[in-house]
């Protein structure tokens, strides 16, 4: 089976995903895809390529990307990634998660955390945090349950401050 590769340029821009061509004298034109990173997934692949990773969205065949070297992959499925996980945190309404004076009890939902070294830097950050008075980490799940008054909108960025990503999780 042959596959021909298309060189297009690919902009992450807040939950979106536009993809460019360009013309022969390098001016862009407008987007000629734009995908929404709602519930959207992206994996390395294989196919025949180096540095090839799908992004799958819903009612959607997946789209298929090669970047020039493995850094730029896995920058690339990061940003796509946090695009994904932005889209889903627009979609919460965030006003109740500033507030330290509310008592509160969340499971959060941590990816990423899947190595000792990981599992230390959420140990360390929530030991950080003031305000949380419980605190219980499966990590077999990767499941975090909290309790107390504290900022979740500073916990949060600061999980996803080393590269984790965190998502209200929904009982």
């Amino acid at each position: 089976m042959f596959t021909t590769w298309n060189k297009k340029y690919v902009i992450v821009k807040n939950s979106s995903l536009l993809v460019y061509k360009k013309d022969p004298e390098g001016v862009s034109l407008a987007p000629t895809d734009q995908y929404s990173m709602e519930n959207a997934t992206v994996v390395p692949v294989d196919k025949n390529r180096d540095f090839c990773f799908s992004i799958s969205f819903p009612n959607s065949k997946p789209k298929h990307f090669s970047a020039e070297s493995e850094s730029d992959m896995l920058m690339w499925i990061n940003a796509i990634t946090k695009s994904s996980v932005f889209h889903h945190a627009m979609s919460i309404d965030t006003s109740r998660y500033d507030y330290e004076d509310y008592e509160r009890e969340i499971t959060l939902e941590i990816k990423g955390m899947d190595c000792v070294h990981c599992v230390q830097i959420v140990e360390d950050i929530l030991s950080e945090t003031e305000g949380i008075e419980n605190r219980h980490i499966d990590v077999e799940v990767g499941l975090v349950f909290l309790k107390g008054k504290f900022s979740l909108l500073i916990l949060m960025n600061n999980l996803e401050r080393e590269g984790l990503l965190v998502y209200e999780h929904n009982n």
